[in-house]
């Protein structure tokens, strides 16, 4: 049984403005941005059984079927050197490459940097043009805590919001998540702007149901440092059964700023599944 997943975007910023002002405070304060075109693209293939990809402790994505599945670790890249890759599995161990690929000026380059080798953990090297703390130095978190209570409360909250069809309250509430993404992908103000309106817009039509967060679990990850929410299709994030059949994955992490006891958003990854998802549903 095959499943594809796309990774439709990560979250940016939500204005113009917005994009313009991020940027512009990137390249002013502890972050430091240069142009490149990199990207790492682990590709999962061979598997026959259910199995997890996290890069940096951090599950980007879900595998299942024997087909491939690719996505972008960009994401999960907190800066340049040394990155740790895990695979989870209850079964089989699938085959995972990770290559680099380069465009500039209409040249491409791709680069097959790691490969598991029947193993099931290892470490790559990456080059990002940035140097960005994101959660590396966030509080510890556990589930016992005060913190996991919010936790808890913040994915309930937009759980409301997603089942009421309130698309711009829904996104404006990710802008921390969206900072960060427009850091590591580098995209232009009208790239941006038209992602989140084009959200917007989906979550308002409210063509879809939603798996109710009672059926959802908070796992922490992240090294310790990330609240991050799962659901009963074995997915990370809000899972959105679309009218046509397709499920849309709206996936969050959470994690508290050193200086802070509140959560925030820090890392979003909305991700469609094209598949026989919804005979398996029903």
């Amino acid at each position: 049984m095959k499943s594809v997943t796309f990774i439709l975007f990560i979250l940016m910023s939500n204005t113009f403005a917005a994009a313009q002002s991020i940027n512009q405070h990137s390249q002013r304060g502890k972050n430091k941005v240069t142009r490149s075109n990199k990207n790492y693209t682990v590709t999962v293939a061979d598997g026959n059984s259910r199995c997890q990809i996290l890069i940096n402790d951090v599950p980007l994505v879900y595998y299942e079927g024997s087909g491939e599945r690719s996505f972008l670790a960009n994401s999960a890249i907190l800066n340049s050197g040394e990155q740790t890759v895990k695979i989870v599995t209850n079964g089989k161990i699938p085959t995972v490459t990770i290559n680099e690929t380069y465009n500039k000026r209409g040249e491409y380059a791709k680069t097959e940097i790691w490969k598991n080798n029947g193993v099931l953990k290892g470490n790559f090297t990456a080059e990002v043009p940035y140097s960005n703390i994101g959660w590396d130095k966030s509080r510890i978190i556990s589930k016992d805590s005060a913190m996991f209570k919010e936790a808890n409360i913040w994915f309930q909250n937009m759980s409301n919001l997603l089942e009421a069809g309130k698309g711009k309250e829904f996104m404006k509430f990710l802008i921390p998540a969206e900072r960060l993404a427009a850091l590591m992908y580098n995209l232009t103000p009208e790239e941006t702007a038209r992602f989140h309106s084009n959200w917007i817009s989906f979550i308002s039509r409210k063509a879809f149901s939603l798996v109710p967060l009672s059926d959802c679990e908070i796992e922490i990850v992240g090294n310790g440092r990330l609240f991050h929410l799962t659901n009963n299709l074995n997915e990370g994030g809000f899972a959105l059964v679309a009218d046509n059949g397709q499920i849309l994955f709206l996936d969050i992490y959470l994690h508290v700023p050193t200086a802070s006891s509140r959560v925030e958003p820090i890392l979003a990854n909305f991700k469609q599944i094209t598949s026989d998802f919804k005979r398996r549903l029903e």
